[in-house]
């Protein structure tokens, strides 16, 4: 195998078929004055000989311990050789194993640290089977402890689903009554949002004197009847036709038992899956922010994994997923389009990328179109 270009981190070589290169295997790159350890990222084959990409992961120090990759770049004229990938990660320090699965054509198990489930993991893949066959793997190895599934489309097929609008509701308290005011209000002309602020204000008040800090859905919706009958306020008929929306969609709890539920569910399981995906995207942002403050008040390190699209997340809701709480680490499962994909990549120190179907779908379309050409 021969050095045949460098740019920045990555290698191309040219080798022979006998080399048995293989794509995710390994090689080592050494010149005289530093041992490097590359990771093979494409391979290509043409009428003018075969190629492989291969990526600067690692170096060696004096006392050939592996460390990460200092930024240097090897010589032209270094020698490339092949280490077997089990030899190499045997030597990887890993203190809490997890598998991910099986190398391709080397029939070697890939070991990350659990450590990467704390470290802002982002999972992105456009693959129902993907999803389903990672989120199986990581849960399956927690070892006693916690985990959570936020599937916010309902297509998961993992048993034992706790569904929001059916097991669990959520309260009517001064935190949702502010989400009502920003979500439902905002083609409401000023004087009318005005005024109904208001009566709104009034209600997160006297939600706060009670003791559980919450009403009953339908006790708020008899309040706003009985405003309208002694004031007729064409204002609170909007409002109230606006609560009807999310009584048909069982958002809101009639008592404190539909709260609770899901507290439950969470400390009795080592692994509780919540379907979310019975009510609108614009509700599900609400339900997730809720989910998180009960996370945050259960005792103990629990592992969230939660599916997010570009209509059911804010930018204030992915900053409460990637920074550090106290207890709950989160993995952030996307698409590869998703509209804060570049900030999420930023902030996540480890990622898992599954190629993305049109690229799929665009290679099949070549393929055919080739082979009409024969």
């Amino acid at each position: 195998m021969k050095i045949l270009e460098i740019k920045n981190n990555l290698v191309k070589i040219a080798y022979n078929s006998e080399d048995n290169l293989a794509l995710s295997g390994f090689l080592v790159i050494e010149d005289t004055n530093n041992p490097y350890v590359a990771q093979i990222m494409n391979l290509k084959a043409g009428v003018d000989g075969n190629f492989a990409i291969a990526k600067l992961l690692f170096t060696f120090n004096s006392e050939g311990v592996l460390k990460s990759y200092n930024g240097t770049i090897p010589s032209l004229n270094a020698s490339v050789s092949n280490i077997p990938s089990n030899e190499l990660l045997d030597i990887i320090p890993i203190d809490n194993p997890l598998i991910l699965g099986v190398l391709a054509q080397q029939n070697v198990t890939l070991k990350v640290d659990k450590s990467i489930l704390e470290n802002n993991l982002l999972i992105c893949s456009n693959s129902l089977s993907n999803t389903e066959d990672l989120l199986v793997c990581i849960t399956s190895q927690m070892n006693g402890e916690k985990g959570i599934i936020i599937d916010s489309e309902g297509q998961l097929r993992i048993d034992k689903k706790f569904v929001f609008s059916k097991d669990f509701k959520l309260p009517l308290n001064a935190d949702t009554i502010d989400f009502i005011y920003e979500n439902d209000l905002a083609d409401v002309e000023a004087v009318n949002k005005a005024i109904i602020q208001d009566i709104l204000i009034e209600v997160q008040n006297y939600v706060k004197t009670l003791p559980e800090k919450f009403l009953p859905f339908d006790t708020f919706i008899n309040v706003i009847d009985l405003q309208y009958k002694e004031t007729k306020m064409p204002e609170l008929v909007l409002l109230k036709n606006k609560l009807l929306r999310y009584k048909e969609m069982n958002v809101f709890a009639q008592d404190l038992k539909e709260i609770l539920d899901l507290n439950i569910a969470i400390e009795k399981s080592d692994l509780a899956v919540i379907d979310i995906s019975e009510v609108t995207e614009d509700v599900q942002k609400e339900v997730i922010r809720h989910i998180y403050n009960v996370l945050n008040g259960i005792n103990g390190k629990i592992y969230s994994f939660v599916k997010i699209n570009n209509s059911n997340v804010t930018k204030r809701l992915l900053k409460r997923f990637i920074e550090k709480n106290n207890n709950v680490y989160t993995t952030i499962i996307c698409p590869h389009e998703f509209k804060y994909i570049e900030d999420v990549k930023e902030l996540s120190q480890n990622m898992i990328f599954y190629s993305p179907l049109t690229l799929t779908h665009d290679f099949a379309s070549y393929n055919t179109y080739l082979n009409k050409l024969n």
